[in-house]
């Protein structure tokens, strides 16, 4: 497990958002094009979009491969913790840039009193996608939160009975969200619809097709993690591992203060 963030970990994700940004921007004259034929012009903007769209797959394809956990994160066991994982990557310099956003627009707007016309939309929409990028990866990581006061006391066999009933509401719930919600989707999509301002950035557009799609990856992580996690030994301990390695250190530490203390 790497304990630092390598130029390699960042190549595919940065493929990945530069492809989809191309992609966003040219999609309208795709659609266009799919729907109604173009004019040359379009036909090289449709052409465009479609190339980014390959890149896009391409780069979802190898950096799902070759994904690898840095810091403390639970390495990937199948190939769906590798996507998870994977996907969240973007997310990270999409937090960049959204800040980057943000002080751009603090300093114009307090400092030279000339705000922009579509800070506020684009960080909305960044932060959106954020969101929803990162809700594999927390499942994948077992990060949710949660009380597991009752699953950790009673016996195994009882606590994959609740692991099988909450991954159940899990997809249920991504069912009944692809049910209701992707009609709408598929229109705004197809539409491409904006928000209708000024800078009118295609949100719901994105967004809405987003949703669908990361609630059902969020749903099969879980199924992934229950598989996962099925023959595993459950650790009872109360008290997390890294909180009694920190204890040690702490008692380590104010040890050898008092010892000095003592020799003076």
């Amino acid at each position: 497990m790497s304990k630092k963030i390598s130029p390699k970990d960042a190549a595919w994700p940065v493929v990945f958002l530069s492809s989809l940004s191309v992609a966003i921007w040219k999609m309208p004259a795709l659609l266009s094009a799919i729907r109604d034929g173009a004019e040359s012009s379009a036909t090289i903007s449709a052409l465009t979009a479609s190339v980014a769209l390959i890149f896009l797959l391409v780069s979802i394809v190898i950096g799902t491969i070759t994904v690898r956990p840095i810091f403390d994160e639970i390495p990937p066991q199948n190939i769906f913790d590798r996507f998870s994982m994977f996907i969240s990557r973007p997310s990270l310099l999409l937090i960049v840039v959204l800040v980057a956003v943000m002080i751009y627009e603090v300093i114009l707007r307090y400092a030279f009193g000339a705000p922009t016309i579509w800070a506020n939309e684009m960080t909305v929409w960044l932060a959106a996608a954020i969101f929803l990028l990162s809700g594999p990866y927390v499942q994948q990581q077992r990060a949710h939160i949660s009380v597991d006061i009752v699953h950790q006391a009673v016996p195994r066999w009882l606590s994959r009975c609740f692991d099988i009933v909450s991954t159940a509401l899990l997809v249920l719930f991504a069912v009944a969200i692809v049910w209701g919600g992707y009609a709408e989707a598929m229109g705004k999509f197809v539409n491409w619809e904006t928000l209708g301002t000024i800078f009118d950035p295609p949100v719901p557009a994105t967004l809405k097709p987003l949703i669908l799609v990361m609630v059902v990856v969020t749903a099969i992580q879980g199924i992934a993690n229950l598989v996962s996690d099925w023959n595993k030994v459950v650790n009872h301990d109360a008290v997390d591992p890294s909180e009694i390695e920190g204890i040690k250190a702490s008692l380590a530490k104010y040890g050898m203060a008092e010892k000095g203390q003592s020799h003076v």
